[in-house]
């Protein structure tokens, strides 16, 4: 974004910040935001972290951390925009990214899977409360894109995974799933879905909980 800016210094302002903080004044921050364009339009949560070890294997501390910038961060963040956007009677549309995970567990994301269970809930529970104030969110939901997301996903002990698990090199590009996204939120629809042949497990989910481990046994 700091790379890019410098081509386009009118349009875009780059502020940076660290989910992981939990000292982080999301209000100053929102504040700064709305400032430098009199206004927000959309409120893109695309900001995470994956995982890649087993519920046992996982210490609370890395718990907390997969929570804090998957979920409290995200919500924090929501929140102080929404606040200031309405007491300037702006509207504003916000896109949290959950995860195809969102609706079911799976191997070595216990953690992950749960935040974006929570992610999920939280925001559809927001829309319901703050529709007749103007709020406007669109869930996204991903399968698997191609991105290095598995790089930086905790393992053991806190560490990085540090490698390509094979998991995302065949999934949807980055571009598509943007154009995805951008035409889901244009339509104002509640939701977007994302991915390929494994977003067929959202199906198996509805149909057949049984059928749908049956499948996900087999992905270990």
């Amino acid at each position: 974004l700091e790379a890019l800016q410098k081509n386009y210094p009118k349009q875009l302002k780059a502020l940076c910040f660290d989910l992981a903080n939990t000292e982080n004044n999301y209000d100053a921050l929102s504040k700064q935001a709305f400032a430098c364009f009199k206004g927000i339009d959309y409120l893109f949560l695309n900001g995470g972290i994956s995982q890649r070890v087993s519920a046992m294997d996982t210490s609370e501390t890395d718990e907390r951390k997969l929570f804090q910038i998957n979920y409290f961060a995200q919500i924090a963040m929501a929140k102080a925009t929404w606040e200031i956007s309405n007491a300037n009677n702006k509207p504003l549309h916000i896109a949290p990214t959950g995860s195809i995970v969102s609706f079911f567990g799976f191997h070595l994301r216990s953690t992950y899977s749960a935040s974006k269970h929570a992610l999920k809930a939280y925001f559809e529970s927001m829309f319901l409360e703050e529709e007749k104030r103007g709020l406007k969110i669109t869930m996204i939901y991903p399968g698997k894109i191609n991105t290095p997301i598995a790089f930086k996903a905790l393992a053991e002990n806190g560490q990085a995974y540090n490698k390509d698990d094979g998991t995302h090199e065949n999934g949807v590009s980055a571009e598509r799933t943007a154009q995805k996204i951008l035409k889901a939120i244009s339509s104002n629809k509640p939701r977007v879905y994302i991915g390929k042949k494994e977003m067929l497990t959202l199906l198996f989910n509805r149909i057949s909980f049984t059928l749908l481990q049956k499948v996900l046994r087999k992905q270990a």
